[in-house]
């Protein structure tokens, strides 16, 4: 959760130009304060992703305004080659292919919703087993 919350308040930073520690002090007393006990977990999390989220689509846009405009990205990614999305061989020499793609997504994913503490808490925070079902089904 500490990493979480050092991205979120590292991307506030260079957008604020607020000090970091105050950013990252300001999103924990907010998100404890707001609520307590579990609640103030799980909305800590959601506040946090909130925030995540945020940043990444000012990131996106500023890049993007930065680099001249989407055309102008458009044009490098092709005159560079990198507009290549269903190579789907079976060679596993190339790098990156639909196949390579899809295994490393389904150990990632499996990574992510067994073995990560954060996920392990939000089932077992749950009152019955159907209620974390239903949190992994609607993932």
């Amino acid at each position: 959760m500490t990493v979480i919350l050092y991205g979120s308040s590292l991307g506030l930073t260079q957008v604020t130009g607020l000090n970091i520690w105050i950013q990252v002090g300001l999103c924990e007393i907010i998100c404890t304060v707001y609520t307590r006990g579990m609640k103030a977990v799980i909305w800590t999390y959601v506040i946090q992703a909130s925030i995540i989220f945020i940043d990444l689509t000012v990131s996106i846009i500023i890049d993007i305004a930065d680099a001249g405009g989407i055309s102008k990205v458009y044009e490098t990614m092709k005159a560079n080659n990198r507009l290549q999305f269903s190579v789907v061989s079976l060679d596993p020499s190339i790098r990156y292919t639909m196949w390579s793609i899809f295994i490393g997504v389904i150990f990632s994913s499996t990574a992510q919703y067994a073995c990560i503490q954060t996920q392990t808490q939000r089932y077992m925070c749950v009152k019955e087993t159907k209620s974390a079902q239903k949190y992994l089904l609607k993932k």
